[in-house]
């Protein structure tokens, strides 16, 4: 009878989401937690499922989705977790305990970073004088760790975790001072660096300015482009008049220096009660900022190319202020859920070149209790929406909700056709690269050309402005170069991606072919292996001058090349070494490489018959959420 029951459930959540959500928005919506659900745990029925987050990695070689939760009980709460591939069909996994504390695991928050470690971060602690942040990270199929970032016996509350292109982890949190009277709370950052996963920076820093002034500064949310992190956080005090503001600061990198944060500023409107805010940044260091009014509206105001622009709404209806969630995915969409009407989950977006209005927004959830919402955008095309919700027969505990949906696009059609030139697709590392502008068109006038030059790891140089740039890459690999053309007019900005390959220097030769033959004299007779290839076309196209070509050979079967010779210049293209037996001439195999303007190349086997698959070192790219 339960196994009916189950079944019933489900197509009964199906054939609702297929009636509110047709076509290319279909939804599908499960039940992650709780009695019906889709993985059969039932903990919610004894506790209360709340604060749910999602996170894209990889394992074997499969895009998975990991959703974490606390489950609060009467005296205690701790993490769960469940794992499926990435697609429409996959299958949950039993929920497991992450971490099993002595005290109250809350608000987790996960990201994965670019060894595709996941790192996951919680408040933790029994009462509100003993609440600290703690860090637990997930690799080879289990959790590692479990240790608190700094001990300081204060509030610690609502955690935000990103990570830097030199794959820092960041981690900023609510922090609130002694002696505990609601009066000050301070954001303070700190992180680990990759190269030791269980050690954190125990300085901790502060990011707001208000202690003294006896101002909130909570519920907090972080954001990161390149090597640039951003920070927002309501601030002020429910008896004041003016309400909650919402605040915005940045860290500065500067290479050999310590990290800086910027002098705090009020991004949110004057009067009222600004709450809830999150952040996001797109690939030009834009960034982009949402926030929940008392009026039932959510505020959207974004800094594009350094000017902070008007502030305008992102919803429809009425919105209830609670806990949402942006993410932007690797095409610059913005993804944003939020509680609307009467508290179901909503999905909308925008793109952050649109510096107009937001979508229309889509119902996610069924149940009118909907809460506390996040989403995350994929590498698949796919967006993931998690919520909670109060099950069928209970009285307030929650249970976890997920839907997934193929990502929408903003519709808004008119952007400046952005297109560029290079001076090579494929350069020398060291070698001057010029990006031009000129062919990019705009129904309007052009007011600016903005460029993501492909290399996060230098800091405020990889960004550049102008018509014409000039970039040198220090490093081999493969860099994506980004265009974007602003028509203020308009109010859009176009963009054009294109990559181009860094090399170290020369390229190996192809066409690298084996003869064997055997020479009859009167009164003699010798075994032969000739070899012959072509230089690469792609050092003539480079204007590579050859300085030798360097011969060498290995047995058949064993291990290293020996070098056997230097040819000079590049005229001669054939090689030709004797044997006196049959079986010293089938004894080897031989390989070649070149050397131009004082670099040498690989080496190219005989019998490939044309250039070896190089393999790039990639770049860090865009941060994933």
């Amino acid at each position: 009878m339960k196994k009916i029951k189950v079944l019933f459930v489900l197509f009964c959540v199906l054939i609702f989401s297929l009636s509110i959500f047709g076509g290319d928005d279909d939804i599908i919506v499960q039940m992650l937690s709780g009695r019906e659900s889709v993985t059969g745990f039932s903990a919610s029925y004894t506790s209360d499922s709340l604060f749910p987050h999602l996170v894209e990695f990889e394992e074997d070689g499969v895009k998975k989705i990991m959703a974490v939760w606390a489950e609060e009980g009467s005296s205690l709460s701790n993490l769960y977790y469940t794992i499926k591939e990435n697609k429409i069909d996959g299958k949950w996994s039993t929920p497991m305990v992450v971490y099993n504390t002595w005290a109250l695991s809350k608000t987790p928050r996960m990201i994965t970073d670019y060894n595709n470690v996941l790192h996951l971060v919680w408040a933790d602690g029994s009462s509100r004088f003993r609440k600290e942040m703690y860090h637990i990270y997930y690799k080879n199929k289990k959790w590692t760790g479990g240790e608190d970032l700094i001990r300081h016996h204060a509030n610690d509350s609502f955690p935000s975790i990103e990570v830097l292109a030199d794959n820092t982890v960041n981690v900023l949190w609510e922090c609130e001072i002694a002696p505990y009277d609601n009066s000050a709370l301070v954001m303070v950052n700190t992180w680990n660096v990759d190269g030791a996963l269980s050690t954190w920076d125990k300085k901790g820093r502060g990011v707001s300015t208000n202690a003294r002034l006896k101002n909130h500064a909570t519920h907090g949310d972080m954001a990161v482009s390149g090597l640039r992190a951003y920070a927002v956080w309501q601030q002020g005090h429910p008896g004041s008049g003016d309400g909650f503001a919402i605040m915005f600061a940045e860290k500065i990198w500067k290479e050999g220096e310590d990290d800086h944060w910027t002098w705090p500023i009020r991004v949110s409107e004057a009067g009222g009660m600004s709450t809830w805010p999150r952040v996001e940044a797109d690939s030009f260091q834009n960034v982009h900022v949402v926030w929940a009014r008392m009026n039932g509206r959510y505020s959207y105001t974004s800094r594009i190319f350094g000017t902070w622009k008007p502030i305008t709404a992102m919803n429809r209806g009425f919105a209830r202020r609670d806990i949402f969630d942006l993410d932007i995915d690797e095409n610059d969409t913005i993804h944003a859920s939020f509680r609307g009407d009467a508290a179901h989950i909503y999905y909308n977006v925008k793109s952050a070149y649109n510096l107009g209005e937001w979508g229309q927004e889509i119902r996610v959830s069924q149940r009118e209790h909907g809460m506390l919402g996040t989403i995350i955008a994929d590498s698949k095309g796919y967006v993931h929406l998690a919520w909670c919700d109060i099950p069928p027969a209970a009285s307030h505990s929650h249970d976890i909700w997920y839907g997934m949906t193929k990502a929408r696009t903003d519709p808004t059609t008119g952007y400046p056709n952005a297109d560029f030139t290079t001076s090579g697709d494929l350069v020398v590392e060291g070698q001057e690269v010029t990006f031009d502008a000129s062919p990019s068109t705009s129904t309007g006038q052009i007011s600016s050309y903005h460029w993501n030059l492909g290399d996060p790891l230098a800091g405020d140089d990889n960004m550049g402005e102008g018509k014409v740039v000039k970039y040198t890459y220090d490093m081999e690999g493969e860099y994506t170069i980004l265009l974007g053309v602003f028509d203020e007019t308009l109010g859009l900005i176009g963009t054009k991606k294109k990559t181009i390959e860094v090399i170290k220097g020369a390229l190996p030769p192809v066409n690298v072919t084996l003869t064997k033959f055997q020479q009859r004299a009167f009164l003699s007779r010798r075994w032969v292996n000739k070899l012959d290839w072509d230089n690469n076309p792609q050092n003539i196209d480079l204007n590579f001058t050859i300085e030798k070509y360097s011969i060498f050979r290995k047995e058949i079967g064993a291990g290293e090349w020996t070098h056997l010779i230097d040819l000079s210049g590049g005229a001669t293209t054939t090689y030709q070494e004797y044997f006196t037996s049959e079986t010293e001439l089938n004894k080897y195999t031989y390989g070649v490489s070149v050397t131009a303007n004082n670099t040498e190349s690989e080496i190219t086997p005989e019998g490939t018959g044309s250039l070896p698959e190089r393999t790039a070192v990639k770049t860090n790219s865009k941060d994933v959420k």
